[in-house]
């Protein structure tokens, strides 16, 4: 993707946030450019979705590359434009904060489940908040986003054997008007 701002604009605004945030300007261009190949092509778009993750790095003690990549798979997986990057960098970070473990394992993992999650019609505060508790309650955090993937997967497509299991037991899934599972009234059905 072809960048929408000179060179140097992109130069000057990633060595002010180098300095900003006290983080090597490599990373802070390198976060820009993850920004204009998924998609944010224009400078003050890239900025938005740069600037945020670069705050998240110094907070997480992790490179800002990993937190831009960790936000603009939220972003992208939910449909979310440059000026919901605060908030998608927020919500990573409680999520973050309440896991127990590092950027770099819940970066890796929201980007293994994050669009599969975004097609059951689960939100983004819903996904972190399920992926900090259960992170937090496992052993081995890789292995418990790879059995959440699987859970979201047969949301999004159930195998009929699921459906039959779902009968026996008298579980209803119910879905939103986007066609995703609605887990609100899923899980009131089965109180």
């Amino acid at each position: 993707h072809a960048a929408q701002g000179s060179f140097i604009e992109f130069l000057d605004f990633a060595m002010g946030l180098s300095r900003r945030f006290g983080r090597p300007t490599e990373e802070i261009a390198n976060a820009l450019r993850l920004a204009v190949s998924v998609g944010f092509e224009k400078l003050p778009d890239a900025a938005r979705v740069a600037e945020r993750p670069a705050a998240l790095a110094v907070a997480s003690f992790s490179d800002v590359e990993t937190a831009a990549r960790a936000v603009t798979n939220l972003m992208n997986s939910y449909g979310l434009s440059s000026k919901d990057a605060g908030k998608a960098t927020d919500v990573l970070m409680r999520g973050w904060q309440l896991a127990g473990v590092t950027m770099n394992e819940f970066a890796r993992g929201i980007g293994t489940i994050a669009a599969t999650s975004a097609g059951t019609g689960a939100s983004m505060e819903d996904l972190i908040a399920l992926t900090s508790i259960a992170t937090r309650s496992a052993a081995g955090s890789q292995r418990i986003f790879v059995e959440l993937a699987r859970t979201f997967q047969n949301l999004v497509a159930p195998l009929s054997s699921s459906h039959a299991v779902m009968k026996a037991l008298g579980i209803q899934l119910f879905r939103t008007r986007e066609g995703g599972v609605d887990f609100e009234k899923t899980f009131i059905g089965l109180q």
